[in-house]
């Protein structure tokens, strides 16, 4: 073996040891943070061949310098970095699917924060751009072959993968995301996740046979015409929403029902069981609008999938009898597809605050726009009720 060769297989393997030593030592700061644990890092050992791997990818499509080593492990520190802050904010493992909701997350941030956000993705990349080596040796081409395996067995076949990777893998714990992560690796479980997710979409393929379920729901809804009394139908759904006297042991000093509500529903409220807490309320009215669960199997939030097309959910049903729906939505409306969600969902008219939408005229307007960035519930419920 050549001594240029030698010298650069020593120097890749002491690259990677650092990187792994240093994506160690990394996970450790952040599980002190309440990111994952490390406890089981060292059964991670597809994570440690894919880590592996895609540094000397990116190792040998850059131009030799001194920095080389250092950007080329840039893009893996920042993904650990993404799924970390994702976990730390949301409660949930960050996916594949959920590149999609960036957009949405620059949009929410305050400016100097999205712009940070943005230059410390965005700068490492550039930095691997601009040292791009596109002529290399054929032998180097032959790298990339196990990547382009992986990607057509991911989506080609999909139910193969997840075979495959259960076989592999450590324990994968169903109940927990962050337990597998922490088991198996964030790449990996974040490939793994999104095969599931593929081979999701491939099993429901069968089923998406358009004539055969606008029949059925027509029989339904004409099954509904005789029962028809044409009384409002109001649907509001808040966010992080809980009625105190459901805790037993909780005293007041006063009533924490208002007497008009408590005289309306005082025997009349019945319970269930939201699908998420804060921060994702889309779910929440995407199972009361749709009546089925959000399972989350192929997007984090079922709504990201419409398209507009009629889904004959609750709005839709109605809408064939002859209702009117309208949906008025205190926030933007790309934030959770709403536009595409609602048209699907079946609603024929939209509302967002005009801040934020001007495509068509809405009544509704920010409180205080020098001052407020949200319309906050009170002034969602006095310009919808008293309009």
């Amino acid at each position: 073996m050549p001594q240029s060769t030698t010298s650069n297989l020593r120097n890749l393997l002491i690259n990677w040891g650092l990187l792994l030593l240093g994506l160690y030592f990394y996970s450790l700061v952040m599980a002190q943070l309440g990111a994952f644990t490390t406890q089981y890092f060292y059964q991670q050992w597809l994570e440690a061949i894919l880590i592996c791997y895609l540094y000397t990818l990116i190792y040998i499509s850059m131009k030799p310098d001194k920095f080389r080593p250092i950007i080329a492990a840039l893009p893996l520190f920042l993904i650990y970095l993404l799924h970390d802050v994702f976990f730390l904010i949301y409660g949930k493992v960050f996916r594949i699917i959920n590149f999609s909701e960036v957009p949405e997350l620059l949009q929410i941030l305050p400016v100097l924060s999205a712009v940070i956000v943005a230059l410390v993705f965005v700068v490492p990349l550039a930095l691997i751009v601009l040292r791009f080596k596109f002529r290399r040796e054929k032998k180097q081409w032959l790298l990339y072959s196990p990547l382009v395996i992986l990607i057509m067995v991911l989506l080609g076949s999909p139910a193969s993968f997840v075979q495959a990777f259960e076989l592999l893998a450590s324990h994968i714990v169903k109940y927990s995301d962050a337990k597998s992560v922490a088991n198996n690796g964030r790449f990996s479980m974040m490939l793994y996740r999104e095969a599931q997710r593929q081979d999701a979409l491939k099993t429901i393929l069968p089923y998406r046979d358009r004539d055969a379920y606008k029949a059925q729901l027509n029989q339904q809804i004409e099954q509904l015409r005789p029962h028809l009394n044409n009384r409002n139908v109001h649907l509001i759904v808040l966010e992080s929403f809980l009625d105190p006297r459901l805790f037993k042991k909780l005293s007041f000093s006063i009533a924490p029902v208002h007497p008009e509500f408590d005289t309306l529903f005082k025997d009349k409220l019945n319970l269930s069981k939201s699908p998420v807490f804060g921060g994702a309320t889309a779910q929440a009215e995407f199972e009361i609008l749709c009546g089925v669960p959000a399972f989350e199997k192929i997007s984090s939030v079922e709504f990201n999938m419409f398209t507009g097309s009629n889904a004959y959910c609750l709005p839709g049903m109605l809408s064939e009898v002859n209702y009117r729906t309208v949906a008025s939505n205190a926030y933007k409306p790309n934030f959770f597809n709403a536009i595409a969600g609602y048209e699907g969902a079946g609603f024929s008219e939209m509302h967002f605050p005009a801040e934020f939408y001007s495509a068509t005229e809405s009544y509704l307007k920010v409180d205080d726009p020098g001052e407020e960035e949200y319309l906050f519930d009170q002034g969602l419920f006095e310009q919808k009720f008293h309009r």
